[in-house]
């Protein structure tokens, strides 16, 4: 029986102690997630950006002065401009989502240790729980036994007098 008993005290605390792993896992994975897409549409960027410049490197060469092709050379540098632009943001966002991460990791380890914590303060109540179960079973086996000798007594002594 006391094998079935610990079992189930076993079994009662994997349930217990499974269910917040379970809520940090998944939100390292969404984490996980956006840094992946966030890191993707950097690189998209950083190719377009590549690919801009390499078209400004050629039309500037190309054209040799600025005169006959100052409006192709202004419209490059407008969209160099709005893709340093776009990749100034991405690289905000993705900064962000990198603190994001580390402060949810931060947040995870510190829910970590408060439920090693929480486990060993419950290891710790079943323990006494135990030892004040074994306590009480020996306190009743005592009053048992005191009561047995109180009705004992109590019949020698109404013997006693009867004779």
């Amino acid at each position: 029986m006391d094998e079935n008993w610990i079992l189930q005290q076993l079994k009662a605390r994997n349930n217990r102690e499974t269910t917040p792993f379970l809520l940090i896992q998944e939100a390292y994975d969404r984490l996980l997630l956006q840094v992946d897409t966030l890191q993707t549409r950097l690189d998209a960027s950083e190719r377009e950006n590549s690919a801009l410049q390499q078209q400004i490197d050629e039309l500037s060469t190309s054209s040799g002065t600025k005169g006959s092709s100052g409006g192709a050379y202004s419209a490059a540098i407008k969209n160099e401009a709005r893709v340093r632009d776009k990749l100034e943001k991405l690289q905000e966002e993705y900064n962000n989502k990198l603190k994001e991460e580390a402060n949810e990791k931060e947040t995870v380890l510190k829910l970590t240790k408060e439920l090693s914590e929480l486990k060993d303060q419950n290891t710790a109540n079943v323990a006494t729980i135990a030892n004040l179960k074994e306590e009480n079973a020996r306190a009743e086996k005592t009053i048992e036994h005191l009561t047995n000798e109180y009705n004992e007594a109590t019949s020698r002594a109404d013997l006693a007098e009867k004779q």
